[in-house]
């Protein structure tokens, strides 16, 4: 029982950084730097202790190339 609630734990966070990853990257196109730089958290959230590291980068690059991003918001 308890792997099966594992696997579907599992899934949810899974769908949820798909949907974070989305929102940083379409926020970040539409140039509304505070809303891409929420997403882009919450996704070094899900990701920061398991990885993939490629992909939390990427996600921060995008985010990091967005116009008109405000400066405290820049790492």
């Amino acid at each position: 029982m308890q792997r099966s609630t594992g696997m579907a734990r599992r899934r949810v966070v899974t769908l949820e950084l798909e949907n974070l990853v989305a929102a940083a990257s379409n926020a970040s196109a539409a140039g509304r730097g505070e809303e891409a730089v929420g997403a882009a958290l919450a996704v070094v959230a899900l990701l920061e202790r398991t990885g993939p590291l490629p992909a939390l980068l990427r996600v921060l690059e995008e985010v990091d190339a967005t116009p008109d991003l405000p400066g405290a918001a820049r790492v």
